[in-house]
C-alpha cells in the first residue's frame, strides 16, 4: 500500500464489507484483525524471535566467559540494527492503527456506521442504502453493478491488493459513495 488513502479505501470497503456480510448484527471491529489482513507481521515476529536468541545467547556467552570484546561488539551492533528495525516496524503498525481508527471514525461521523457505545458496530440505514446504489442510475436494486457486489469481488482474492490499481478503484467507488 502505497499512500495513507490506498489504506483508508481498502479499510473502509473491508469494515463495510464485514458489517454488511453480519447485518443487522452488530459486531466489533478488531483494528488487529484488520491490519493483519494488509500487513505483513512475519518480518516482525521474525526480528523479535531474533532479538531474543542473541539477547540470550549473549548472555549465556558472557556468563561461560568466553565473550571476548569483538564477539561483545559485534552483538552489541547486530542487536541495535534489530531493535532500529523492530522500531521501524512498530511505529508502521502504530501508523496502520491510526489509519484504521480514523477510517472507523469517519465512518462512523458520516453516517455509514453506528457504535452501540460498548464498541460493537452496525451498518446504518445509509451505510446499507449506499451499499446498494446501482453507478448507472442510483436505483436501490441487488444487482451485479452495486457497491457491495463490487467491493466483494474486489475483496474475495487478498492478492489483488498490492496493485495500485485496485486500491485505486476502490476509492474511486468509495468517493461515489460518500459523495452520494
Amino acid at each position: 500500500m502505497s499512500t495513507t488513502l490506498d489504506q483508508f479505501g481498502l479499510y473502509a470497503a473491508t469494515i463495510l464489507n464485514n458489517l454488511y456480510d453480519v447485518i443487522p448484527v452488530r459486531s466489533a471491529i478488531s483494528i488487529g484483525g484488520l491490519i493483519k489482513e494488509y500487513v505483513e507481521f512475519e518480518a516482525f515476529w521474525t526480528l523479535q524471535r531474533e532479538e531474543s536468541t542473541l539477547t540470550s545467547l549473549s548472555e549465556l556467552l558472557e556468563k561461560a566467559g568466553v565473550m571476548d570484546e569483538p564477539r561483545r561488539i559485534k552483538a552489541k551492533e547486530r542487536l541495535q540494527k534489530i531493535q532500529d528495525e523492530i522500531r521501524t516496524q512498530r511505529n508502521e503498525i502504530k501508523k496502520q492503527e491510526e489509519i484504521v481508527e480514523g477510517t472507523i471514525h469517519f465512518l462512523e461521523a458520516e453516517g455509514y456506521i453506528r457504535n452501540d457505545g460498548e464498541d460493537r458496530f452496525q451498518l446504518s440505514e445509509k451505510g446499507f442504502v449506499h451499499l446498494h446504489k446501482e453507478f448507472k442510475d442510483s436505483n436501490i436494486s441487488d444487482t451485479h453493478g452495486t457497491l457491495i457486489s463490487i467491493i466483494k469481488d474486489k475483496l474475495s482474492d487478498p492478492g489483488r491488493f498490492g496493485g495500485a490499481l485496485t486500491s485505486g478503484l476502490l476509492i474511486n467507488i468509495l468517493t461515489k459513495v460518500f459523495g452520494g
